[in-house]
């Protein structure tokens, strides 16, 4: 049996749940095992709190202000409602015309090409690249990150 296992069996230990046969399986465990042994004292701990609070009393009007405040808070979340509602839609309209933007601008943006005599003038074209795009007479940007990325 692991703990994870006691973890839940010791909650049944507390409240005298368990089986004889658990009970001294219990027993046994938290005798050689000092974690399990803590958790059962926080268990009885927690156990005897709450018997405890079960003793107060609570104000007369207790009941119907709790009833209120909450009545309160759900009106208030209510309120909210539509606003959120609003919002998400503006937001995923917005999201979706920027899109629409980008996608127009990005396929109306020309792809003008390069002349080789501002890029490559003046260098010795000793590399293979160079020389390709010599030949050609024009670069594109493709042109530039294929001799870029080569280099």
């Amino acid at each position: 049996m692991n703990h994870q296992e006691l973890f839940e069996l010791l909650s049944a230990f507390v409240d005298n749940e368990l089986t004889e046969a658990e009970r001294s399986t219990v027993k046994q465990h938290i005798d050689s095992c000092p974690d399990c042994r803590r958790r059962l004292g926080q268990l009885e701990t927690l156990k005897h709190s709450v018997h405890e609070a079960g003793n107060m009393e609570l104000p007369y009007a207790f009941a119907s202000t709790l009833t209120r405040s909450i009545q309160h808070n759900d009106d208030v979340a209510i309120s909210w409602l539509g606003i959120e509602h609003y919002a998400l839609r503006f937001v995923f309209g917005l999201a979706f015309l920027v899109l629409v933007l980008l996608g127009i601008t990005s396929y109306r943006q020309a792809d003008d090409p390069l002349t080789v005599e501002r890029y490559v003038s003046g260098i010795s074209s000793d590399s293979a690249v160079a020389q390709i795009l010599t030949k050609k007479g024009t670069l594109t940007k493709d042109d530039v990150m294929f001799a870029v990325l080569t280099k």
